[in-house]
Parts: structure tokens; sequence; C-alpha cells
């Protein structure tokens, strides 16, 4: 039998004569680890599995309510664990996301108003709003400043 190196592990292993395609040794480990990756492969291609799955996982959410809540209380140090991996998981999808916005052009800033101290100079001009959160189409907007009756002249553009 050939020496393979497992794709987990990384160790050598003899693979089986009838499996040509072998990557992983059968050391438990690595097997879990095999299953696994078909399994999001397989979520992935497939959407009846998908959605069987989802529901077999909200079924079992049915019958054990709690249980996460008690898992928790039973594991306060994986419960840290998973705080601290989840916000590096945060820092990570709000970097893509600026990455995003640098790529788009716009500002990081959603929205911002300011108070308008001075008449003085009139406000006409062009913008295109480009959203940032939601998936909508990009809109172009004229903003024109429209004095008081009082301030108006015979010689203003309206």
């Amino acid at each position: 039998m050939k020496q393979d190196i497992c794709a987990h592990c990384r160790q050598p292993f003899s693979r089986y004569r009838n499996r040509k395609n072998q990557d992983y040794c059968s050391k438990k480990e690595c097997q879990r680890v095999r299953k696994a990756k078909w399994k999001r492969e397989k979520i992935e291609k497939d959407a009846v599995f998908k959605t069987y799955n989802q529901q077999t996982n909200e079924d079992w959410h049915a019958k054990t309510p709690g249980y996460w809540k008690d898992y928790r209380k039973r594991n306060p140090e994986k419960t840290e664990r998973n705080r601290i991996l989840q916000r590096v998981r945060n820092q990570k999808r709000k970097k893509k996301a600026e990455k995003k916005i640098a790529k788009m052009g716009t500002p990081k800033v959603i929205a911002k108003v300011d108070v308008l101290k001075s008449n003085t100079h009139q406000a006409f001009n062009e913008f295109w709003l480009v959203p940032v959160i939601a998936k909508v189409d990009v809109l172009k907007a004229h903003i024109l400043l429209i004095p008081d009756k009082s301030q108006r002249q015979s010689d203003t553009f309206f």
C-alpha cells in the first residue's frame, strides 16, 4: 500500500485500496474533520439538504429549550472563549465592510446633520446619495437653499 499524508493531522497513512481519493487517515479526529468538511460543502451545493438540516436544527431547539443557557452556565471558560472569538470575528467583519465602503468611495459616516451657521452662501449643488446599509440604487439629489421672503432679492435664481 502507498503511504500518503493525512490532510488534517499531516501524518503518513496507508490508503485503503478501494478508496482512491482518500485524503484523511482513520483517526477519529481526522474523520470528524472530514465529515464536517463534507457537510459544509453539501449544505453549500444542495438546497434540499440545507433545508432539511435547518429544519432538523429547529426541531432540536424546540425539543430542548434552555439547553444553551445551561451549557454556558456549566462551561464558563468556553463561554468566555467564544466571546473573545466573536469579538475577533466582528472586527474582521467591520474591517471588510470598511474596505468595501472605501472601494465605493463613500465616507464612513452613514448620516451627519449639521446646523447651518450662515446664510451668506447659496447651497446649490448636486449630490449622489449612496446607500451604505440597505441594498438600493444610488439616488441623485439636487439640494437648494431657499431663503426667507425677507432675504430674497430680485436677482436671485428663483
